[in-house]
């Protein structure tokens, strides 16, 4: 028998939803309810909105100062509850007149229900934005049960805290413990509102919905490692990397830079940096929009950040660096511009380097590129990936400035030193290869052949895997128990799990540039990231031959013969059969695996930026 619910109402900076979903709550037609408020940090206006509700005798009112996590909010209101059954209702979302009255009936149904849910509305349509699939009379696809649906009755368990890890995935979170406590009841009709805008947090912290561990951190305003499972394929444990590096100590300060932008792959590279003797500051993009974009707060290193919210070019006028460096991708280009602009009108004349990573074809694709331009035309140096970028990039303006050849991502010598597996092949006299990240230029077909011929690819998803699960599903069908799936390997495993596998995978789409500076795309110019963890582990690299046309990452490999070139399935299958060939190239990739860290890079980077202080 239900003798009421106190639904749970974690809020943090919702104020302009929260009063909806309170009047959603006093609407019911269950009368027998109360109301557990817990506004976890939130720095917005929440409390006058709701200030006028606060007076109810069936609402109670929890606040913390700072941020603590979901998690640690739900399990607050579970301990405030004084009802038998437990329902939740986030701040943004609203329940329909009868929502709680059909998950009474439910468990009043069947004396084993520990659990009952809703079915939901999801999203909105109208003409500006049609949708199909907006409501589920169960989950919505691709989704555990979330909050505003379930109900469930008291026990001792409790929610997952951000202390043991984060994730989008309430299965993981809670649901999972009371599986064996009874029975899940679905009322099967839908009578709560999930809504649907971008700072819900599964696309804060899921990579699947364009969040990542960055993101996460920066709207929650986190300073601590954390541990985070952005997907099923890929977990991140910053607490781990943060002791690999914990022996990283800066050298005396030669130099004071400050960082505006975005970083990419390996970010704790920056160790590096310190360890040379730069002291560094940053000044980062909010909210980085791709899962492999990195911001700090990081858990290593000394940097020290600068708020972007409040008065920042008299923070930075203040520290005085001798340097800015400017990394970005596409996706940051509007946001480096606007700070070197505002440094510059504000009489902040630093020099700055201009760094893009990646790519400058995406930048005319979404009109950045005249920004892209001006930055690059303005510094006081560039850094380019390689010989065949700066003569591309020179096409469109003439300069006769300093410029490196260095990519910037390559990560820190520590995870390379780590002891080699056995091959697989060792064991089972097949061959074994790995594609770590993307799998780009791979058909279903070569698939198919490749199997055939007792080749085996290894698949480490980097991101959005759940964009991908069709094709895999493709793939695994041509190559039943050939192509396999694994999760995300971290930088402190690279060598243990990377060098059992014969080759890696780099991109292998074929290019049309037919040797004409003019036609080049990004895959012609780019150095994928994933070659320094290929090099970690020892592993000859596979990309496509390309003969008549120019390609900067079978150029760079080749010339230190540490590459497999194929122009079809058939000659790469040969190829890798050839014991004293696949031999030679691996000797030629341990004798330059070190050139592919940040470390062996770093004088020469320190020499640059020297030269461009001693300039100023």
């Amino acid at each position: 028998m239900v003798n009421g619910f106190s639904v749970i109402m974690p809020t943090y900076n919702r104020a302009y939803f929260i009063r909806r979903a309170i009047l959603s709550l006093q609407r019911q037609t269950y009368p027998e309810w109360e109301l557990v408020i817990v506004n976890d940090g939130s720095t917005d206006c929440t409390e006058e909105m709701i200030e006028d509700f606060l007076q109810s005798p069936n609402i109670k009112y929890i606040r913390y100062g700072q941020n603590q996590g979901m998690g640690h909010a739900l399990n607050c209101g579970l301990e405030a509850a004084k009802y038998e059954h437990i329902a939740y209702l986030p701040s943004d979302d609203f329940y329909f007149a009868n929502h709680l009255e059909t998950l009474k009936t439910a468990f009043e149904t069947d004396t084993r229900v520990v659990l009952a849910y809703s079915g939901l509305n999801f999203s909105d349509t109208d003409a500006y934005g049609p949708h199909d699939y907006i409501n589920s009379p169960t989950m919505q696809a691709g989704h555990s049960l979330q909050l505003v649906q379930t109900a469930h009755r008291k026990t001792e368990d409790r929610w997952m805290e951000r202390s043991e890890c984060v994730t989008d995935d309430l299965f993981v979170m809670f649901w999972h413990k009371l599986c064996k406590k009874g029975v899940f009841m679905p009322t099967l009709q839908i009578t709560a509102k999930w809504m649907n805008h971008p700072w819900q947090r599964h696309r804060i912290c899921g990579e699947n919905y364009r969040g990542n561990l960055f993101k996460y951190k920066s709207f929650y305003h986190i300073d601590q490692a954390i541990r985070i499972r952005m997907s099923r394929h890929r977990n991140l444990d910053e607490k781990k990397l943060a002791s690999t590096l914990s022996h990283c100590i800066p050298k005396p300060m030669r130099m004071k830079i400050l960082i505006i932008g975005v970083l990419g792959y390996n970010p704790e590279r920056l160790c590096t940096w310190e360890e040379a003797g730069c002291k560094l500051y940053g000044l980062w993009m909010p909210t980085p929009s791709m899962a492999h974009e990195s911001i700090g707060p990081f858990p290593f290193g000394h940097i020290e950040n600068i708020d972007f919210a409040t008065g920042w070019t008299k923070t930075v006028k203040d520290i005085c660096p001798d340097l800015i460096y400017t990394p970005f991708s596409s996706s940051s280009v509007e946001f480096v511009y606007d700070c070197i602009m505002a440094l510059r009108k504000d009489g902040i004349n630093i020099p700055f380097v201009w760094h893009l990573k990646e790519g400058p074809q995406i930048c005319m694709r979404y009109g950045t590129w005249p920004k892209l331009m001006e930055l690059y035309r303005l510094s006081a140096g560039n850094i380019l990936l390689n010989q065949r970028t700066k003569e591309w990039f020179d096409l469109f303006v003439p300069t006769g400035k300093p410029f490196l050849l260095q990519d910037q991502e390559y990560p820190k010598k520590e995870f390379f030193g780590h002891v080699f597996s056995e091959k697989l092949s060792a064991s089972d006299g097949e061959i074994h290869t790995v594609i770590s990240g993307r799998m780009v230029g791979l058909s279903v077909e070569d698939m198919r052949q490749l199997a055939a011929h007792r080749i085996h690819v290894h698949l480490y998803s980097e991101s959005y895997y759940k964009e991908k699960i069709q094709r895999n599903n493709l793939y695994e069908e041509a190559a039943p128990g050939y192509f396999h799936i694994h999760i995300h390997c971290p930088n402190e495993k690279w060598v243990e799990e990377f060098s059992r596998y014969d080759a890696g995978w780099l991109h292998c789409s074929p290019s049309h540039n037919e040797g004409d500076l003019f036609r080049l795309m990004w895959d012609d110019l780019n150095i994928p990231a994933r070659i320094g963890t290929m090099a970690a582990a020892g592993l000859p690299m596979i990309q496509r031959r390309n003969a008549r046309h120019i390609v900067a990452s079978r150029d760079d490999l080749d010339k230190r013969g540490m590459t497999i070139l194929y122009d079809s399935i058939p000659e790469l299958i040969t190829l890798l059969n050839q014991p004293a060939y696949m031999d030679s190239l691996r000797k030629n990739v341990l004798d330059h695996r070190m050139e592919f860290t940040m470390d062996y890079h770093m004088e020469e980077l320190m020499d640059f930026f020297q030269t461009l202080i001693k300039k100023r």
